[in-house]
């Protein structure tokens, strides 16, 4: 018997897809798709900056009026 694999993936619009990945296939999808998302992840996190504003979690320090 072929070693095929399905996937299948829960989306936002409850759309569900099925993947069909021979085992080979699947290491490589499997390490573009994180090399994407944490190519999207730093960028988020290089824009999350403080100093854009007050989103950011940290406030800047305020000195005591003592």
């Amino acid at each position: 018997m072929d070693n095929t694999i399905f996937e299948c993936h829960f989306l936002d619009l409850n759309s569900i897809f099925l993947f069909i990945r021979k085992p080979h296939l699947f290491t490589r999808a499997f390490n573009a798709r994180l090399r994407g998302w944490q190519r999207i992840n730093t960028k988020l996190k290089h824009n999350n900056r403080n100093h854009r504003g007050s989103m950011g979690l940290e406030t800047p320090r305020v000195d005591s009026p003592a």
